[in-house]
């Protein structure tokens, strides 16, 4: 936020509609199939997020952001490896490079 606001950029103060329609499904759900659902969605956001950071410190022009992204790659990482644990995905926490120590 603080990047963002150095910068001039107005950040949403509310989700947006697909984020809403994402969140009525996943509270339309019970049991173990909101769990099931919840979980594709925390892989799909985090597989969003890392090809966000790669892009930005790949091309990105904006040294302040590259660093952000830099920085946050790991954390994103780490947590896309335990989502894909979580459902299933053994073979795709193999095909990641490994975590930094």
């Amino acid at each position: 936020a603080s990047i963002a606001i150095a910068k001039g950029v107005t950040l949403p103060a509310a989700p947006s509609e697909a984020q809403i329609n994402t969140l009525k499904l996943l509270h339309a759900r019970p049991g173990a199939s909101f769990d099931k659902a919840y979980l594709a969605e925390q892989v799909r956001a985090h597989e969003n997020a890392l090809r966000l950071l790669k892009s930005q410190i790949i091309s990105g022009e904006d040294a302040e952001l590259t660093t952000f992204a830099q920085e946050m790659l790991p954390t994103v990482e780490s947590h896309l490896r335990m989502a894909y644990q979580l459902t299933g995905q053994e073979k795709k926490v193999e095909s990641m490079p490994p975590p930094e120590k």
